[in-house]
């Protein structure tokens, strides 16, 4: 019962966190908008909702992983992990620069890495190799 539980709270917070993702890539693509107002809109969904939701995602994944005693080392586990690291980091990284206003480049790249690693994690977690 405790583990469908989190794995509803898992999925929900997986939605919520991909559907803010995703609408802070819209505000970036909105061109009526000032580059301020939109590194503003972005910086602060990255504090309300996806810093607190990845942390819930991460918390719930290890409570499912430890309620079905699984091998904390296995190859789904290790790599979804990773996935995540770097994914929090290509994003924090991209907000940075959006912030600094410079290094266009560098935010495409950031976001290819954040969206490369977030299709890399969910493969990891369908896929459950060991």
């Amino acid at each position: 019962m405790i583990y469908h539980s989190l794995k509803i709270c898992h999925i929900l917070s997986a939605t919520l966190l991909l559907s803010t993702v995703f609408y802070c890539l819209l505000q970036l693509r909105n061109h009526r908008k000032t580059m301020a107002s939109q590194s503003d809109v972005i910086h602060l969904h990255t504090w309300l909702s996806i810093i607190p939701f990845s942390l819930f995602q991460l918390v719930t994944g290890f409570m499912m992983v430890n309620l079905k005693q699984e091998d904390l080392f296995a190859t789904w586990i290790v790599g979804s992990t990773l996935c995540f690291i770097i994914l929090m980091i290509s994003w924090f990284s991209f907000v940075y620069f959006l912030i600094s206003s410079q290094y266009k480049q560098l935010q495409g790249m950031m976001i290819t890495i954040s969206l490369l690693s977030l299709l890399s994690m969910i493969f990891f977690m369908t896929s459950k190799i060991n």
